[in-house]
């Protein structure tokens, strides 16, 4: 139904009436012509209909030869809104600047958003990238990903992975950090099964592939656990995706140090905003008076203005400076050791999630200036990891 309408506004529509004559024998002489009618219906001996502008002016032909007067009541459609205004030639030179406008904000990025990030910080990223010319008012054709994927990985060493996609006027970087949880190898693909652990074996079960190591032997962390390379009974060898599950006592350890002497920041003033229109890159201040000076932490929101998907180089920036105080505080050795007891718990919880622990001791050092709190925990858990076994196809005869 739209693109009916959407075609009958491009070819104009024109309502209209015909009285007296011969009805039937109008409407039979249209549908020889080919003149398009919609919306036909006669009351009290007026046949009234719609057609479209060229439609109407070969009407004029089919009324006289059937002796009805025909008069349109009103017109509508692009024919007659380009009439209307063909005399006005600054509607069509502000269109074409419009386009003209369009057409080289979009060979520029106005928005770089990234994805992927849980821990490391996404202004962080943006502005290691923007130091290597990836922000917002650049070129597109100034932008190598390839160039920047590199460059950042080596940058930002918290990245194991980074790409960046050019979508219209916006840059999408994607990244992956360190320490995430390996992907899983694809059952189709051959791999060995290494230890993610130093630790000694307390049970080996091989589904698939060829077992290395045995109960009771002692392994490092990267060390082959299960082979996915196998001999048959002929001595031909094969690559298999290994499976199995490898059970170790591992030693883990949770160190913790807290200083005696801290600083303690508290907040000693009013929080004040600054808000500023940021246009193409450039920031125009929307609120009078300077920014706060010395001890102030600064929070920046930046909201683009936007329809749906689509980001215009127009955004409004909110900065919360908040002043605060310092005040260098000596904590006693219990209080130091509380501390870090609390924090090292924190960490442990986190750490030895989903692991068995079979035993657990502390330890505590008290030094000149820091305190030192360890937490030793004998664990039993799973340490086999599939890692791919890359090879190269032979070459075909």
């Amino acid at each position: 139904m739209f693109i009916i309408r959407f075609l009958h506004f491009l070819m104009g529509v024109v309502p209209f009436e015909a009285i007296g004559g011969f009805p039937e024998r109008f409407l039979n002489l249209c549908v020889q012509n080919k003149i398009a009618l919609w919306d036909c219906h006669s009351r009290k001996g007026i046949l009234a209909a719609c057609t479209t502008a060229k439609g109407y002016f070969r009407l004029r032909a089919v009324a006289n030869q059937t002796g009805m007067r025909l008069h349109h009541t009103g017109k509508s459609g692009l024919p007659f809104l380009l009439r209307r205004y063909r005399r006005r030639w600054g509607i069509a030179v502000g269109l074409l600047l419009f386009v003209t406008v369009l057409c080289v904000l979009s060979s520029f990025i106005w928005s770089v958003k990234v994805v992927g990030n849980e821990t490391v910080s996404t202004q962080y990223i943006t502005d290691t990238l923007a130091s290597m010319g990836l922000k917002s008012g650049v070129l597109k054709s100034s932008i190598d990903p390839s160039a920047l994927q590199s460059e950042g990985l080596v940058a930002m060493p918290e990245l194991s992975w980074l790409a960046v996609n050019i979508k219209g006027s916006s840059a999408v970087v994607e990244v992956k950090e360190r320490g995430m949880p390996p992907e899983i190898v694809p059952s189709d693909r051959p791999c060995n099964i290494k230890a993610t652990q130093d630790g000694v074996i307390l049970d080996i079960t091989a589904l698939d592939g060829v077992p290395m190591v045995q109960q009771g032997d002692a392994v490092v962390k990267g060390q082959l656990l299960i082979s996915g390379t196998v001999e048959d009974k002929v001595g031909h060898t094969m690559l298999k995706h290994a499976r199995g599950t490898v059970i170790a006592q591992t030693q883990r350890d949770i160190v913790v140090q807290v200083p005696y002497q801290q600083t303690k920041r508290t907040p000693s003033g009013k929080l004040i905003e600054r808000r500023s229109l940021v246009l193409f890159g450039l920031r125009i201040p929307l609120t009078i008076g300077s920014n706060p000076q010395g001890n102030v932490d600064v929070q920046s929101v930046e909201r683009p203005l936007s329809i749906g998907d689509v980001e215009f180089p127009i955004s409004v920036r909110i900065d919360r400076y908040q002043p605060y105080t310092e005040e260098v505080i000596t904590l006693s050795p219990e209080q130091a050791e509380e501390q870090a007891r609390q924090q090292a718990t924190n960490q442990a919880q986190t750490d030895l999630a989903g692991i068995e622990i079979l035993n657990q001791a502390e330890d505590v050092q008290h030094a000149d200036d820091v305190c030192t709190f360890t937490i030793h925990a004998l664990c039993k858990e799973e340490i086999g990891l599939e890692e791919e076994i890359q090879y190269s196809a032979p070459d075909s005869p």
